[in-house]
């Protein structure tokens, strides 16, 4: 190899390290993205996410996309307007921000609604795509510090499972009355022994 290709490689090595970014590193709770609810349920992920080590970054939206079957249920975005754990920023640093799902405080990924009208065994599955921008500073305090946006795409897949069925709750509901009666009378019974 010559000096002229050498200089060149070293050039183009030294270019790209120098614009090579690290990014967000981000998992699904469930890990492998697959939930279920009955009709009309809100279900959802909770998620961990494992910040850039040298920028700051902000969670712009959460979207599903490329899914299989729409009409079974909605999405809304819950993580996008938390944009991160540190009033609305991701600082950067090496440990998680973790969440569980908890549709009444609107924690977590987001949350999928089951439409009233799903069939047991309907499913749904596509990408999660978390889309954020990299900030070489805060970027509450420096706006025009932005690098880029980036996108994490993770697999999803929601199912409906079927109600419980009111023939079952009864049948469960009388066997616990029966055994009941039947602790009742054994407790009867060694008490006048």
């Amino acid at each position: 190899m010559d000096c002229r290709t050498c200089a060149v490689t070293f050039i183009l090595v030294c270019f790209c390290a120098g614009h090579a970014r690290a990014s967000i590193i981000v998992s699904l709770d469930p890990q492998d993205g697959a939930i279920a609810g009955i009709p009309g349920q809100t279900v959802g992920w909770g998620f961990t996410i494992l910040p850039d080590p040298v920028d700051w970054a902000t969670i712009v939206v959460t979207t599903i996309s490329f899914d299989t079957n729409p009409g079974l249920g909605t999405y809304q975005d819950y993580l996008g307007p938390q944009g991160g754990d540190d009033d609305s920023a991701l600082a950067p640093r090496t440990y998680e921000w973790a969440e569980n799902f908890d549709p009444l405080t609107l924690q977590g990924v987001g949350g999928y609604t089951l439409s009233a009208n799903a069939a047991a065994g309907e499913i749904n599955y596509g990408t999660l795509s978390i889309v954020y921008e990299l900030y070489s500073q805060d970027p509450k305090t420096c706006p025009d510090c932005y690098l880029s946006t980036e996108e994490v795409e993770l697999p999803f897949l929601v199912t409906a499972v079927p109600e419980p069925d009111s023939f079952t709750l009864l049948l469960c509901g009388l066997v616990t009355l029966g055994a009941g009666v039947t602790i009742a009378r054994c407790r009867r019974a060694i008490r006048n022994e």
